[in-house]
């Protein structure tokens, strides 16, 4: 298994901001499986997140975008 990402999501509507951890896993010969984690972050706390993200992971901020 290993650690592909870590990436800041913000705020979406109701939604709290999420770190999200991205993973990869072998789980036979030559396939392998992805997921993600979703940490929600604490009201207030969205600079410490950014800060985690920047330092352990790409960095990136996403945002989702607005329905069609």
């Amino acid at each position: 298994m290993s650690m592909d990402a870590i990436t800041f999501k913000k705020r979406t509507g109701k939604k709290p901001p999420v770190l999200i951890f991205s993973f990869s896993q072998l789980v036979g010969l030559y396939i392998t499986s992805s997921f993600d984690i979703e940490i929600p972050v604490p009201e207030g706390e969205d600079a410490v997140a950014r800060r985690i993200s920047d330092l352990l992971g790409s960095g990136a901020d996403q945002e989702e975008e607005a329905p069609s």
